[in-house]
């Protein structure tokens, strides 16, 4: 984790630091940089690819083995934008549509997976 904050300060401020993970994270007044890194940070956007996040619990929990294995790969990760007026699942939640990553390089869409979640 340290490594990804020391990538996003640089991305930010455009310059290297070796400073540690809390050394660089705090409010306002300590760290003039600290909303831009937590907004760079946070799990609150939508994506494509990587780790599905939920906000209640991992519906794989409740798959047998294989078949969670299978969904390891989100496909899109949709968040709530009300602030926004955009689009909101349930009260603030998120959508994920989940595959592997073979399916996806076969472009196989066959078989995704779709939940969605709120507070």
């Amino acid at each position: 984790m340290n490594a990804l904050v020391q990538s996003a300060v640089k991305e930010i401020i455009q310059e290297d630091t070796e400073k540690d993970l809390y050394d660089l994270l705090g409010d306002e007044k300590e760290n003039r940089y600290a909303p831009e890194i937590y907004n760079m940070l946070s799990e609150n956007k939508n994506y494509i690819l990587g780790y599905p996040s939920f906000i209640q619990y991992d519906v794989r929990e409740y798959m047998d083995e294989k078949e969670a294995s299978y969904y390891d790969t989100t496909l899109l990760h949709l968040d709530s934008l009300c602030c926004d007026d955009i689009m909101c699942w349930g009260d603030v939640g998120c959508a994920n549509f989940l595959i592997t990553p073979e399916a996806l390089q076969n472009r196989d869409f066959s078989k995704v997976y779709y939940t969605w979640d709120c507070t």
